[in-house]
């Protein structure tokens, strides 16, 4: 297999998430009440390609990391499919917030998220 990014830990990343996730699926898309129409739009989403979006963004920024605007605006998605993945990340160890803070398009400080440098040199190691 090919290596379709130029920075390593994003390979890794692509390659060995699943495998060493915690979680398979996304758990909690949508409520028991919601309308059909929500059911069917969670379940349209795929999440985990979401979060790899995103975690490649910030990734490669190394420890200068990202604010979830300016990962919208690299990436060209919505900011509102961008903050939604940066709670998960966290929750699986990928990704620490930072006391830092950016201003944002509103001027009010946005956190800066940088990727979790013992979980990612812990996935290097069980390649070598």
């Amino acid at each position: 297999m090919t290596n379709p990014y130029k920075n390593p830990l994003l390979y890794t990343w692509a390659d060995l998430r699943e495998k060493y996730s915690s979680k398979s699926k996304e758990q909690g898309a949508y409520r028991n009440d919601d309308p059909d129409t929500s059911v069917k739009a969670a379940e349209s989403v795929d999440a985990t390609k979401l979060e790899r979006i995103v975690f490649d963004y910030i990734c490669v920024t190394g420890l200068t990391g990202m604010t979830s605007e300016e990962i919208a605006t690299a990436s060209g998605m919505e900011l509102a499919s961008i903050t939604p993945r940066l709670s998960p990340l966290e929750q699986k160890g990928w990704i620490n917030r930072t006391e830092d803070r950016r201003p944002g398009k509103s001027g009010r400080g946005r956190i800066v998220w940088v990727r979790n440098p013992q979980r990612v040199q812990a996935l290097l190691n069980k390649l070598i």
